[in-house]
């Protein structure tokens, strides 16, 4: 009784949270922010119906919870490259019952990220395909561990895409993107799962991120492991339903994504915790589909899969003699469920922005004209705390010279655990820089001042990374020293944007409205707002002049621009004031962001406000807020 009581109260608040989702009125609170996993489903949705269309929303076809999202994302520029940038691969599959069917993969390229997403299970007998495929050795790069099992048809079907369009496919575009993003739903899930393992390896300068909704286990515990090792995999998250089943082989409680395809030796039915849902599929722990110490933890908002309603808001009970037809699959796999939690998440603002700081970099080198190109180096691959950074002979895909700017890291490329870091974050003129665990301090940030190329360090914006001495010898060392505009301080960075003579008049203009100009409102008078105006390049208040980290009118450089009171709450003003050389007054254009950060604090940065017409234009005001890389922060410093 108890049980069918707790069933009750489940079944109760799943349809309250539904009501809520479906009658709430829109959300719009975050409708500026693009989240990767967003991108990641839409995407798995297009390529599950073999499509690279997205002319309306018809393709998401069940998404009641979905109005929003495509709402927000299908204007944005990231998924209108990626639509035009689009290319399907279509092959015809072999069933287990020699029926013909389909697969596709999905592949396209936007702002230097590539993405790549996989098809879920598209019909019954491509279902009792999976059931029935039973389990091969993992043949890749000559493995002969028959401990590392793979599903047979699924590999297949993999291997069958692979060969048949996505491998020139990456030949042709290699060069084109430094971060590979991976996803699929269902079965989809599976595929990404092989062409990591597969692939991943093959393309180890890259950065790459998985997205799985839905997803069962790809391997066995040996070859989820082997897949957990790829070095370059570096971020893991599983969308799911979830509750607790009774796996009779192990005889434990599991929460794994969903059932494995491998079949039970012995004819049992798998009762789930409950509920009235028999199945007769085995299913792994959790953990054995995960990357082991590179899992994402899952949100919260799932549906419990013993609860989930059926047709008449009745449980369907399967007879356990039969295999796993729609009727179930449609139920506990229908992405309406996993894919709410996805968007709750997304409003709640738990997902993590898509961060336009996340450069990867093949190299930070000297900006000075050499015979012999020198770059950054980590000495001798080493990856102890402590280990010395120097300067080296630049050279294509050396791991020591690869890095990523996230979020004013500077992280190795290679090993993204270990990050630039000022010793003992003394900035004492000559103290050593190093490579250190990664741990988010002040002495691992770092900015790219893209005016005069200067790397500053955020314990003091008036230190730069220096090469000793500006000796440009192999072996030298990276130091920190007082910012100087001299050689041994100017570094290139392939990407970021920069200022080329930084003397000349100067326009600050908004990337979100490049007919406008930032502009003092009253001219050269102290307190005077600053705000947008059309650009004219005969107007004095609009014309800057870029001294250190001061920002001054050109035609009256006692005037600076200066933070209203060093106050950095979100939304305090900026105005025109008399030049006192305070903090409030300094600085740093973001050449990787395209953003301009106070000294006072450089995670706060200027951002363009809706004009009264709601529009972004003339008398937008510039306010300070916290650094988030859209668009409104983004600057272009133009002649």
């Amino acid at each position: 009784m108890k049980y069918q009581k707790k069933v009750f109260q489940q079944i109760l608040r799943a349809l309250l949270f539904i009501a809520v989702i479906q009658y709430s009125s829109p959300i719009t609170a975050q409708t500026g922010t693009y989240c990767e996993d967003v991108y990641a489903a839409l995407l798995s949705r297009m390529v599950e119906k073999g499509t690279k269309s997205d002319q309306n929303s018809a393709f998401l076809e069940s998404t009641q919870y979905w109005p929003q999202l495509w709402e927000i994302y299908h204007n944005s520029d990231t998924w209108t490259k990626m639509i035009n940038n689009a290319t399907l691969f279509t092959r015809t599959t072999t069933e287990y019952d020699g029926s013909s069917g389909n697969t596709y993969a999905l592949v396209t390229i936007s702002d230097r990220v590539a993405w790549l997403a996989f098809p879920g299970v598209s019909t019954d007998a491509n279902l009792e395909s999976g059931i029935r495929g039973g389990f091969i050795t993992w043949p890749w790069n000559g493995n002969t561990n028959p401990g590392k099992d793979v599903h047979s048809f699924f590999y297949q079907e993999w291997l069958n895409l692979r060969a048949h369009g996505l491998e020139t496919w990456f030949q042709d575009h290699n060069s084109e993107f430094d971060k590979l993003i991976v996803t699929g739903h269902s079965k989809g899930g599976v595929l990404s799962q092989y062409f990591l393992a597969d692939y991943a390896s093959i393309l180890s300068d890259k950065v790459i991120h998985f997205v799985a909704f839905g997803s069962p286990n790809a391997g066995s515990e040996a070859f989820i492991q082997e897949w957990a090792n790829r070095p370059n995999l570096k971020r893991v998250k599983f969308y799911t339903t979830q509750g607790p089943y009774y796996d009779m082989l192990n005889g434990q409680q599991t929460v794994d994504d969903m059932i494995t395809y491998k079949e039970m030796t012995v004819n049992a039915a798998i009762y789930y915790s409950n509920a009235d849902i028999v199945h007769e599929i085995t299913v792994y722990p959790r953990g054995l589909s995960r990357a082991a110490d590179k899992y994402v933890s899952d949100y919260t908002q799932r549906w419990p899969r013993q609860y989930l309603p059926v047709a008449g808001g009745k449980f369907e009970v399967l007879n356990p003699t039969t295999t796993v037809k729609e009727a179930y699959a449609k139920r506990i796999h229908d992405d309406s469920y996993y894919l709410s939690g996805l968007q709750t998440a997304y409003f709640n603002g738990d997902l993590d922005p898509i961060s336009p700081g996340d450069l990867v970099l093949p190299s930070i080198r000297l900006t000075a004209a050499q015979t012999v190109k020198k770059c950054i180096d980590n000495a001798a691959g080493g990856l102890a705390n402590g280990n010395n950074i120097l300067i080296w002979t630049c050279s294509d895909n050396n791991l020591n010279q690869g890095w990523i700017f996230r979020n004013h890291n500077i992280i190795l490329a290679s090993n993204t655990d270990k990050c630039l870091d000022l010793n003992n974050s003394n900035t004492t003129n000559g103290t050593n820089i190093q490579l250190w665990s990664c741990n988010y301090s002040d002495a691992q940030k770092w900015t790219y001042d893209g005016l005069t190329k200067n790397i500053r360090s955020k314990v003091n914006s008036g230190k730069c990374l220096d090469l000793v001495n500006g000796n440009t010898t192999n072996g030298n060392n990276i130091q920190v020293w007082d910012c100087k505009d001299i050689n041994a301080q100017r570094w290139t960075i392939d990407g970021a944007t920069t200022v080329s003579n930084v003397s000349n008049m100067k326009h600050i203009v908004p990337v979100v409205a490049t007919s406008f100009a930032v502009h003092s409102h009253n001219g050269a008078e102290s307190g005077s707002n600053i705000q947008l105006w059309t650009k004219d390049n005969t107007n004095t208040a609009e014309q800057w002049y870029f001294d250190g980290l001061a920002i001054k009118m050109r035609s009256s450089q006692n005037l600076c621009i200066d933070l209203s009171s060093s106050n950095t709450n979100n939304g305090n003003n900026i105005q025109l004031y008399n030049c006192n050389d305070s903090n409030a007054q300094k600085w740093l254009y973001d050449g990787v962001t395209q953003s301009i950060r106070s000294v006072v604090n450089p995670d706060k940065c200027m951002q363009i406000e809706y004009n009264t017409d709601g529009v972004y234009g003339k008398r937008s005001n510039v306010e300070i807020y916290d650094c988030n890389g859209s668009d409104p922060q983004k600057f272009t410093i133009q002649e």
